[in-house]
């Protein structure tokens, strides 16, 4: 896991994002129980391979935005330390649960949301709804024109089709485009990942099953009279 995270309790292949909200000081999360894969979990949100194949870094660079990373499963607390403190909000419960924080620029002009489900995590640029009253204003994103990897808020779909590629399914008022690829961990990433989690004291399991990760990578956008208003980036990663 990147930037010293912690792990997340885990019932198959259900990533809970436990002890990153608990340890949050606005926000808690229903936990469920059992660790039986914990150990297989902790892989994919350990290890990010030092080089990646061109497939994969275009699929990645849309998981970046205002200096944060999907793949290090950035907390509520460090999202806090990053854009202030704004309230949690939390839906559903079990397989359906969700947890999610907004902030919106300063000039009121976009809406930048960060969201924990139970297998996926993500982000989501939109543009406001009178309901945004809660979603807390930070200097930190800087002006309306927050980009991910090129896209804008108010582009038009024509220039949105040329940084991602043609919709592959979904009206003329909404894109949606799946990027996957195989995280491969190397021998050196695989070793590394097992001693850590036996020094925490995890499950050990059989390394040899643990080297490669699926990776999806989910682009939902929507336009009104072509322009783009909301873009929802989702990353999921499971062995």
């Amino acid at each position: 896991m990147h930037g010293g995270q912690q792990p997340f309790a885990t019932d198959g292949k259900v990533i809970k994002m436990t002890s990153q909200l608990l340890a949050s000081p606005c926000c808690t999360m229903v936990t469920t129980s059992g660790i039986a894969r914990v150990f297989a979990m902790l892989a994919a949100l350990t290890i990010w391979p030092a080089s990646a194949a061109d497939a994969p870094e275009a699929a990645e660079r849309f998981t970046h935005v205002s200096g944060i990373n999907l793949a290090d499963l950035p907390s509520f607390d460090e999202l806090a330390s990053r854009f202030g403190i704004s309230p949690v909000s939390q839906s559903g419960d079990a397989a359906e649960h969700e947890a999610r924080v907004c902030y919106q620029t300063l000039d009121r002009k976009a809406v930048l949301e960060f969201f924990h489900g139970e297998v996926n995590w993500g982000f989501r640029l939109r543009t406001p709804m009178r309901n945004d009253r809660q979603c807390l204003p930070s200097a930190a994103l800087g002006g309306s024109s927050i980009s991910v990897a090129g896209i804008k808020l108010g582009m038009r779909k024509a220039a949105y089709a040329q940084l991602v590629g043609k919709s592959q399914k979904g009206p003329a008022s909404h894109s949606e485009n799946v990027f996957q690829y195989v995280h491969t961990l190397t021998d050196s990433e695989l070793s590394a990942m097992s001693e850590r989690a036996r020094k925490s004291g995890y499950p050990q399991s059989e390394i040899v099953d643990l080297r490669h990760w699926d990776v999806r990578i989910t682009l939902s956008a929507s336009f009104a009279q072509r322009q783009l208003t909301s873009l929802r980036v989702v990353r999921v990663e499971t062995n």
